[in-house]
């Protein structure tokens, strides 16, 4: 049975290996590389968790979903989702779903945020889907956003007001 639950700081290496994995799996669905975030320290990771949620089964995360809330004062009204993922043989079983509504609870239950963007890469088809069926979207789209293994690739900004 899969959990949707919080790590605890002293787990940060489980959010880690799975972070890594997913830079590693689906290299073109992340802003950020595995090169980049490979050496990253135990501080950063530490920073990081407080902000994840995650599906687990027997212990071990296989899937999150990581928001940040814009810090400076003239935008703190919006919540970002800047990662998902969910591991390869667990998907199609709606913990995605699962995922985006725990987070959507999170952040809802923040005091004044009014919307929450995200983006997602253009041949990411099922995250799109499932981001309008969340009611999240298309405010706008980056041409050649992403460079990755020789190629470029656009990004989808979405946005759902709460």
């Amino acid at each position: 049975m899969i959990e949707i639950a919080k790590l605890s700081p002293d787990q940060w290496e489980l959010y880690r290996d799975l972070r890594i994995e997913a830079l590693t799996c689906d290299p073109v669905a992340f802003g950020s590389s595995f090169e980049e975030e490979v050496e990253l320290p135990k501080e950063t990771w530490l920073n990081r968790i407080p902000n994840a949620i995650f599906a687990i089964e027997r212990e071990k995360p296989v899937g999150l979903i990581v928001w940040k809330r814009e810090d400076r004062i003239k935008t703190r009204h919006t919540a970002y989702i800047n990662s998902m993922y969910v591991a390869g043989k667990f998907r199609g079983q709606g913990i995605g779903g699962r995922l985006m509504t725990a987070a959507i609870d999170s952040i809802q239950a923040s005091q004044g945020i009014l919307k929450i963007r995200l983006s997602v890469i253009a041949p990411q088809v099922p995250a799109f889907n499932l981001y309008s069926h969340f009611g999240f979207r298309t405010i706008g789209t980056a041409k050649k956003e992403l460079y990755v293994n020789g190629l470029y690739y656009d990004e989808i900004i979405m946005e759902k007001m709460l």
